[in-house]
């Protein structure tokens, strides 16, 4: 989508919620108190029209995420090997060191 398009149904959304009629009335600081509380931390959300790539959990939304990138895709793809690297390196990261301290004292 773009920029334009995107701010255009921005605006419809905040006449729709805000009615036109107290859009006219308001000052400029004013608005802007009332759009910053209205998308609750400043989180634009658009209506998905199937229901079934709604998401309902944050395990499903974070593999829509996943999905729509290349390396997310490689990622659910391989991710045996990607947990068996993670491993691998806490391994090395963590246990060796503990290891070698512990043999360097017991000499």
């Amino acid at each position: 989508m773009g920029n334009l398009r995107a701010a255009l149904d921005f605006a419809a959304a905040i006449r729709k919620d805000m009615g036109e009629e107290a859009l006219e009335e308001l000052s400029n600081r004013q608005l802007e108190k009332r759009v910053k509380r209205a998308l609750h931390g400043g989180r634009i959300r658009y209506d998905m029209l199937d229901p079934e790539k709604v998401p309902l959990t944050r395990a499903q939304e974070l593999a829509i995420w996943l999905d729509r990138r290349a390396w997310g895709r490689l990622v659910k793809k391989r991710k045996v090997w990607f947990l068996s690297i993670g491993i691998v390196l806490v391994l090395v990261i963590v246990v060796v060191p503990v290891v070698v301290t512990m043999i360097g004292f017991s000499y």
